[in-house]
């Protein structure tokens, strides 16, 4: 390791995470919410294989997380019925059960225990050295479920949800209440996370290190801030921070 890597991590004073495909297997359990949903609804989704009722849900999804980000703090509901509506319009079905499929979902999703591999071991590790934090775009009743479902809850001193306080990753405001919660500044706090733009970009203008565990080897095509670390398994931090 270079002197100004070992200098950093010897600095390094507390460790953030984000949630979603970073701890929590998101796609994972969105692909087993649909399997129960269409499985107890299997007249509505009568002579449809189950691998296109779930393609159908994931296309849907991506639409609604583009409207969630490019929308005002605090739509996440109408946002969940208007990707359950696009679900069912996708498939070309009726939209009249649209709001019991949502309902199934928020009830249903954050109990679905399925971890990224290695997040709870990594976690376990890191507690034991650092202070740790989460800090979240995601909507209040799934998140602290979802952690509380893989095990890691209690692990973090500071969760900081972006519905709760009206701040949305990347804005490096939602970065400095965490390290101002773990009583750190922020050049002495290092951010895991998966999404290059909320993560990586937002930690890097709050003055934090970022850390890109990006497994799929995403390309970002115009780069407007650097990683300090990119990882494609989740335990490669313990090897950074050792």
């Amino acid at each position: 390791m270079t002197e100004w890597l070992s200098f950093m991590i010897d600095n390094l004073k507390a460790v953030i995470f984000d949630i979603d495909d970073t701890l929590f297997d998101r796609e994972q359990a969105q692909r087993q919410i649909v399997r129960l949903i269409a499985r107890e609804l299997r007249d509505v989704f009568a002579g449809i294989d189950e691998e296109t009722v779930i393609d159908a849900f994931l296309e849907s999804d991506r639409v609604a997380l583009h409207e969630y980000y490019s929308s005002s703090i605090g739509s996440g509901d109408s946002v969940r019925t208007g990707r359950s509506k696009a679900f069912l319009r996708i498939l070309g079905l009726d939209e009249d059960c649209a709001d019991r499929i949502t309902t199934m979902y928020v009830q249903q999703y954050p109990a679905i225990n399925v971890p990224v591999e290695g997040a709870k071991s990594v976690v376990e590790n890191i507690a034991g050295r650092f202070p740790l934090g989460v800090v979240s775009n995601g909507l209040p009743d799934v998140q602290y479920q979802k952690l509380r479902t893989i095990g890691l809850e209690h692990f973090f001193r500071c969760i900081l949800l972006s519905e709760e306080i009206g701040i949305r990753k990347p804005d490096p405001r939602i970065f400095w209440q965490a390290s101002g919660l773990l009583n750190k500044k922020p050049d002495e706090c290092l951010y895991v996370g998966d999404s290059y733009h909320a993560d990586v970009v937002g930690a890097r203008n709050a003055g934090m290190k970022a850390c890109w565990f990006n497994p799929h080897g995403l390309l970002i095509s115009r780069v407007s801030s650097r990683p300090d670390f990119e990882i494609s398994a989740l335990d490669e931090i313990l090897t950074i921070l050792s």
